[in-house]
């Protein structure tokens, strides 16, 4: 709905759906969060504008928001994304692409990367990938 980027890096999704002032004090808490919420809920967006580690907006119901929150989103940089589905829905289709791995930008990529040298054995699963690899083929002879 604005001209913010439409690429801003989130590592969680969270759910509006409390009072304003219940949702600032967990928003305050959070990094790198995308707030979905009902599109007909101007209390949650305000808040969420006022808290530094909200980095999207995903408003469902295809209610529009007041302009004074399209505004104070742009000024801040922050993307507003607008969807027609409800709030569950748009909840479990954001955590279907999470968990189907669709998210290859270069930031994602090398987070991943890094994550896996620090705290996986890769040398240890692709040892046994090979192995269960040889199992089958040995299996079918």
């Amino acid at each position: 709905l604005n001209s913010a980027p439409g690429d801003a890096f989130v590592e969680r999704f969270l759910v509006g759906a409390m009072s304003g002032d219940s949702a600032l004090r967990h928003l305050r808490r959070t990094k790198d969060a995308a707030l979905i919420t009902g599109g007909d809920r101007p209390d949650l967006q305000r808040v969420a504008l006022e808290a530094p580690g909200v980095k999207t907006l995903i408003l469902t119901g295809g209610f529009r928001p007041p302009g004074a929150i399209v505004g104070a989103a742009e000024e801040k940089g922050v993307p507003v994304l607008l969807v027609q589905s409800d709030t569950l829905t748009t909840v479990e289709r954001a955590e279907d692409v999470v968990r189907s791995g669709r998210t290859r930008d270069a930031e994602t990529v090398e987070r991943m990367r890094d994550l896996l040298h620090d705290h996986a054995d890769v040398e240890a699963i692709l040892d046994g990938a090979d192995s269960e690899g040889e199992g089958r083929a040995n299996d079918d002879e």
